[in-house]
């Protein structure tokens, strides 16, 4: 019986059959990118969450101590220190404010592109360096900017470059500061460099902002390179892949 079918029912149901096999192919897929997806989501989440939590942990630990410390120093009539502390505590909740401002620029969905990134580091080092009288300057590839990188690696990467910044800013007395991005067998290279006053990396002790920044670069999967002699100034690279973003 089946044989005697015509040619055009068994074309039309072995395009059904095709179709159909195609279907279950594609809804699997999509099922498994979107459980993919919302791992990465929900380990985002546990990241910012955290990040969130240690930035406002420490500024009320600092702040408490600060104020406790002023009280102690007001009652006793020393107006001068109290008048100092209270200007640590002024610098601790505008850097603490400035923190949590970034956070929150990050997971805007307005800011998802690679060069809104860019420009906000851009202009983060004109402001920063040119209060200073210091030269800054940002170099990148072309193609820079239309990478598309998922977030957690754009706010890694962020983090990391102003935190470089601002150390330049405040201990090398450089005259230059220099940013360089570039593109190169699959990765991206950024490479901070500037000619300041340097430093022997024998003598000086790693501070909390240089341990965050190695963090950040091994949850990038990549390491923080640091290059100084005294007299000789700074540079501080690290490359970094660029898988597509979700």
């Amino acid at each position: 019986m089946l044989r005697d079918l015509p040619l055009d029912y068994w074309l039309g149901f072995g395009a059904v059959l095709l179709s159909t096999i195609l279907s279950g192919i594609w809804f699997v897929w999509l099922g498994l990118k979107r459980k993919r997806y919302l791992k990465l989501l929900k380990s985002l989440r546990s990241s910012i969450a955290s990040d969130l939590h240690d930035e406002v942990g420490a500024a009320l630990s600092s702040v408490s101590f600060y104020s406790e410390a002023a009280l102690r120093h007001l009652e006793n009539g020393n107006t001068e220190k109290t008048a100092e502390i209270l200007r640590k505590m002024g610098t601790q909740s505008r850097s603490t404010i400035e923190s949590m401002s970034d956070i929150v620029w990050m997971i805007n969905p307005g800011n998802d592109s690679f060069q809104k990134l860019l420009d906000r580091i851009e202009n983060f080092g004109h402001e920063l360096f040119g209060s200073k009288g210091v030269t800054f300057m940002f170099y990148k590839d072309e193609a820079v900017p239309q990478l598309e990188l998922e977030l957690a690696i754009r706010k890694n990467l962020f983090l990391i470059c102003k935190e470089a910044l601002h150390n330049s800013a405040k201990y090398s007395q450089a005259k230059t500061v220099q940013l360089l991005m570039s593109l190169k067998s699959g990765r991206l290279d950024i490479v901070i460099t500037d000619d300041g006053q340097g430093f022997n990396q024998d003598e000086v002790k790693a501070g909390n902002g240089l341990a965050s920044m190695r963090v950040r670069a091994q949850q990038l999967g990549t390491k923080l390179l640091i290059s100084s002699k005294t007299g000789m100034g700074t540079t501080l690279s690290f490359a970094i892949k660029y898988p597509q973003k979700w």
